[in-house]
C-alpha cells in the first residue's frame, strides 16, 4: 500500500519520523478503540470548538497487516492548531478530506482523539 497523500496544504507541519509516530499513532488508535464515548460532531464549528489545545498530532488512519501485526503506514505530523482548523476547512471545501486522526500534541496517553473522515467525524473520550 503506497500511500502518495503528504499533507501539501497543511502549514507550519512538523513530519514525524521512527519510531515515535508508531507509538503515537498506535496510542491514538488505542484510545478510539478503548473509548468509553465517541460524540458526532456535525460541523466544522464544532469541530473547531472541539480543538481546544494549542498543538495537535495528526496522523493518517492508515494500517496495513503483515500476518498478526499491524503497522502504521500513513504520515503524521504535528501542528498548530489554527493551521489544522485551517487545513481541515479546505480540504472539506475541495472535497478531499481523508481519514485522519488528532489528538493533542502532549506527551503520553492522548485523552482524547478525534476522528476525521468523509463518512463522518467523532470525538472519543
Amino acid at each position: 500500500m503506497k500511500n502518495s497523500f503528504r499533507f501539501d496544504a497543511l502549514a507550519n507541519k512538523t513530519f514525524f519520523t521512527e519510531p515515535d509516530k508508531n507509538d503515537v499513532f498506535f496510542g491514538m488508535l488505542a484510545r478510539v478503540k478503548n473509548s468509553a464515548s465517541a460524540t458526532p460532531i456535525s460541523t466544522l464549528q464544532e469541530l473547531t470548538v472541539a480543538l481546544h489545545h494549542e498543538r495537535y498530532y495528526v496522523a493518517h488512519n492508515m494500517v496495513m497487516y503483515k500476518g498478526k501485526t499491524a503497522v502504521f503506514m500513513g504520515e503524521m505530523v504535528e501542528v498548530a492548531c489554527a493551521d489544522l482548523v485551517e487545513f481541515l476547512q479546505g480540504s472539506m471545501e475541495g472535497g478531499d478530506l481523508r481519514d485522519f486522526l488528532v489528538a493533542p500534541a502532549d506527551s503520553g496517553y492522548p485523552d482524547h482523539v478525534i476522528t476525521v473522515g468523509e463518512d463522518g467525524s467523532y470525538l472519543y473520550r
